[in-house]
């Protein structure tokens, strides 16, 4: 059996298969926005000062990730960006406004959290898009 587009029982499983990457899409938007929003939630407001750029090699390339660093009650507490760039957003010496978790210790500046919602955002959008799309299909009149 080949799967014929204009076939009505094709739109079928084309719809269902569009719907469910619909689905996964949704979802991981979601995880990825409310990853982002439940660590602001979670972490102190801090100033971050870039303090270096760490080189990581890429496939082909050199990508620079920041090194933040916070001042605690108990010292600097130092952290690697997870968001490495082939043009960093930052400087060093740069003072940013971020967020600081103590329990992990993870550091992220506003830039970088803003960065993964509208990933999350994007990725949320695709998936409801594609999931309409998918309907769309259902209700074609037959040919």
């Amino acid at each position: 059996m080949t799967l014929n587009p204009l076939d009505p029982e094709s739109r079928f499983y084309w719809s269902l298969a569009a719907l469910g990457l619909s689905s996964i899409f949704v979802v991981l938007g979601l995880i990825v926005t409310f990853n982002a929003v439940s660590f602001k939630w979670r972490a102190q407001p801090v100033e971050v000062v870039v303090i270096d750029l760490k080189e990581r090699e890429g496939q082909n390339s050199t990508m620079l990730a920041p090194v933040f660093e916070v001042m605690t009650s108990d010292g600097p507490v130092q952290d690697v960006s997870s968001a490495a760039k082939l043009k960093p957003l930052h400087a060093v010496g740069d003072r940013l406004p971020g967020y600081f978790a103590p329990e992990t210790p993870r550091i992220e500046t506003d830039a970088t959290l803003r960065t993964a919602r509208v990933l999350g955002y994007r990725l949320g959008g695709f998936g409801l898009c594609l999931g309409l799309f998918s309907i769309f299909l259902l209700r074609l009149p037959p040919s």
